[in-house]
Protein backbone atom coordinates (compact mmCIF):
# COMPACT_ATOMS: atom_id res chain seq x y z
CA UNK A 1 0.00 0.00 0.00
CA UNK A 2 2.78 2.40 0.91
CA UNK A 3 4.74 1.60 -2.23
CA UNK A 4 1.69 2.39 -4.36
CA UNK A 5 1.33 5.72 -2.54
CA UNK A 6 5.03 6.39 -3.14
CA UNK A 7 4.69 5.71 -6.85
CA UNK A 8 1.59 7.92 -6.98
CA UNK A 9 3.50 10.74 -5.23
CA UNK A 10 6.36 10.49 -7.74
CA UNK A 11 3.89 10.55 -10.62
CA UNK A 12 1.91 13.50 -9.24
CA UNK A 13 4.92 15.68 -8.51
CA UNK A 14 6.51 14.77 -11.85
CA UNK A 15 3.29 15.76 -13.57
CA UNK A 16 3.32 19.06 -11.66
CA UNK A 17 6.87 19.79 -12.88
CA UNK A 18 5.99 18.85 -16.44
CA UNK A 19 2.88 21.05 -16.40
CA UNK A 20 4.89 24.05 -15.17
CA UNK A 21 7.44 23.50 -17.92
CA UNK A 22 4.73 23.10 -20.55
CA UNK A 23 2.96 26.27 -19.39
CA UNK A 24 6.14 28.29 -20.03
CA UNK A 25 6.47 26.88 -23.54
CA UNK A 26 2.77 27.42 -24.24
CA UNK A 27 2.98 31.08 -23.18
CA UNK A 28 5.81 31.60 -25.67
CA UNK A 29 3.85 29.89 -28.46
CA UNK A 30 0.76 32.01 -27.78
CA UNK A 31 2.73 35.24 -27.79
CA UNK A 32 4.47 34.39 -31.07
CA UNK A 33 1.13 33.44 -32.64
CA UNK A 34 -0.39 36.68 -31.38
CA UNK A 35 2.52 38.66 -32.84
CA UNK A 36 2.13 36.94 -36.20
CA UNK A 37 -1.61 37.59 -36.22
CA UNK A 38 -1.09 41.24 -35.32
CA UNK A 39 1.35 41.58 -38.23
CA UNK A 40 -1.31 40.15 -40.54
CA UNK A 41 -3.90 42.49 -39.04
CA UNK A 42 -1.60 45.47 -39.69
CA UNK A 43 -1.15 44.44 -43.32
CA UNK A 44 -4.89 44.01 -43.75
CA UNK A 45 -5.65 47.39 -42.18
CA UNK A 46 -2.99 49.13 -44.23
CA UNK A 47 -3.58 47.59 -47.63
CA UNK A 48 -7.30 46.78 -47.49
CA UNK A 49 -8.96 49.38 -45.27
CA UNK A 50 -12.41 48.14 -44.31
CA UNK A 51 -14.60 47.61 -41.30
CA UNK A 52 -12.72 46.03 -38.40
CA UNK A 53 -15.20 43.15 -38.18
CA UNK A 54 -14.38 42.15 -41.76
CA UNK A 55 -10.65 42.50 -41.15
CA UNK A 56 -10.82 40.24 -38.10
CA UNK A 57 -12.54 37.51 -40.12
CA UNK A 58 -9.42 37.11 -42.27
CA UNK A 59 -7.57 35.91 -39.14
CA UNK A 60 -10.06 33.13 -38.43
CA UNK A 61 -7.71 30.37 -39.61
CA UNK A 62 -4.83 31.25 -37.29
CA UNK A 63 -3.60 29.44 -34.20
CA UNK A 64 -5.67 31.81 -32.07
CA UNK A 65 -8.83 31.21 -34.05
CA UNK A 66 -11.00 31.10 -30.93
CA UNK A 67 -9.88 34.58 -29.90
CA UNK A 68 -10.55 36.07 -33.33
CA UNK A 69 -13.93 34.39 -33.57
CA UNK A 70 -14.85 35.70 -30.13
CA UNK A 71 -13.67 39.18 -31.08
CA UNK A 72 -15.83 39.09 -34.20
CA UNK A 73 -18.84 38.16 -32.07
CA UNK A 74 -18.09 40.90 -29.55
CA UNK A 75 -17.73 43.47 -32.33
CA UNK A 76 -21.32 42.68 -33.31
CA UNK A 77 -22.68 43.35 -29.82
CA UNK A 78 -20.40 46.05 -28.35
CA UNK A 79 -20.63 49.72 -29.24
CA UNK A 80 -16.89 50.34 -29.26
CA UNK A 81 -14.14 48.18 -30.72
CA UNK A 82 -11.93 48.77 -27.70
CA UNK A 83 -14.62 47.38 -25.40
CA UNK A 84 -15.08 44.34 -27.66
CA UNK A 85 -11.31 43.74 -27.61
CA UNK A 86 -11.20 43.89 -23.80
CA UNK A 87 -14.01 41.35 -23.55
CA UNK A 88 -12.43 39.06 -26.15
CA UNK A 89 -9.09 39.24 -24.32
CA UNK A 90 -10.75 37.23 -21.55
CA UNK A 91 -10.80 34.23 -23.94
CA UNK A 92 -10.09 31.01 -22.06
CA UNK A 93 -7.14 30.21 -24.32
CA UNK A 94 -5.29 33.10 -22.70
CA UNK A 95 -5.72 31.70 -19.17
CA UNK A 96 -2.17 30.38 -19.13
CA UNK A 97 -0.70 33.83 -19.83
CA UNK A 98 0.96 35.97 -17.21
CA UNK A 99 0.15 39.55 -16.36
CA UNK A 100 2.74 41.03 -18.76
CA UNK A 101 1.40 39.01 -21.69
CA UNK A 102 -2.16 40.10 -20.93
CA UNK A 103 -1.01 43.74 -20.87
CA UNK A 104 0.50 43.36 -24.33
CA UNK A 105 -2.76 41.96 -25.66
CA UNK A 106 -4.79 44.74 -24.05
CA UNK A 107 -2.43 47.46 -25.37
CA UNK A 108 -3.27 46.38 -28.88
CA UNK A 109 -6.96 46.96 -28.38
CA UNK A 110 -6.45 50.48 -27.06
CA UNK A 111 -6.37 52.11 -30.48
CA UNK A 112 -8.82 49.96 -32.37
CA UNK A 113 -11.95 51.22 -33.98
CA UNK A 114 -10.99 54.88 -34.15
CA UNK A 115 -10.62 57.03 -37.21
CA UNK A 116 -8.18 57.75 -38.76
CA UNK A 117 -6.55 54.36 -39.09
CA UNK A 118 -3.00 55.50 -38.23
CA UNK A 119 -3.49 55.19 -34.43
CA UNK A 120 -4.94 51.71 -35.00
CA UNK A 121 -1.88 50.71 -37.00
CA UNK A 122 0.46 52.16 -34.38
CA UNK A 123 -1.24 50.21 -31.59
CA UNK A 124 -1.11 47.00 -33.63
CA UNK A 125 2.57 47.51 -34.55
CA UNK A 126 3.50 48.15 -30.95
CA UNK A 127 1.59 45.05 -29.88
CA UNK A 128 3.23 42.70 -32.38
CA UNK A 129 6.71 44.03 -31.61
CA UNK A 130 6.13 43.54 -27.89
CA UNK A 131 4.52 40.13 -28.46
CA UNK A 132 7.50 38.86 -30.45
CA UNK A 133 9.94 40.26 -27.87
CA UNK A 134 7.99 38.67 -25.01
CA UNK A 135 7.79 35.39 -26.93
CA UNK A 136 11.59 35.35 -27.24
CA UNK A 137 11.96 36.13 -23.51
CA UNK A 138 9.61 33.27 -22.68
CA UNK A 139 11.53 30.91 -24.98
CA UNK A 140 14.74 31.73 -23.11
CA UNK A 141 12.96 31.33 -19.79
CA UNK A 142 11.47 27.99 -20.86
CA UNK A 143 14.88 26.76 -21.98
CA UNK A 144 16.42 27.77 -18.67
CA UNK A 145 13.63 26.84 -16.27
CA UNK A 146 11.68 24.14 -18.11
CA UNK A 147 14.07 21.32 -17.32
CA UNK A 148 14.49 22.58 -13.77
CA UNK A 149 10.73 22.39 -13.15
CA UNK A 150 10.64 18.80 -14.36
CA UNK A 151 13.65 17.81 -12.24
CA UNK A 152 12.28 19.54 -9.16
CA UNK A 153 8.96 17.78 -9.64
CA UNK A 154 10.64 14.39 -9.85
CA UNK A 155 12.82 15.12 -6.82
CA UNK A 156 9.83 16.32 -4.80
CA UNK A 157 8.02 13.13 -5.79
CA UNK A 158 10.95 10.99 -4.70
CA UNK A 159 11.14 12.89 -1.41
CA UNK A 160 7.42 12.43 -0.80
CA UNK A 161 7.70 8.75 -1.70
CA UNK A 162 10.53 8.28 0.79
CA UNK A 163 8.45 9.95 3.48
CA UNK A 164 5.51 7.67 2.70
CA UNK A 165 7.53 4.46 2.64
Amino acid sequence: MRSAAGVAAICLFSLWGYSKSRALRLRAVIMRAFGTDMQRLCREMKHRPRELRSTVRCLAGSGLEGFWRLLGEKLETCERAEEAWREAAMWRGFNVLGEREREIILICGSGLGISPSEPQLNAARKAYEEAFARGEELDREAAAKGGVFIKVGVLMGIGAALLLI
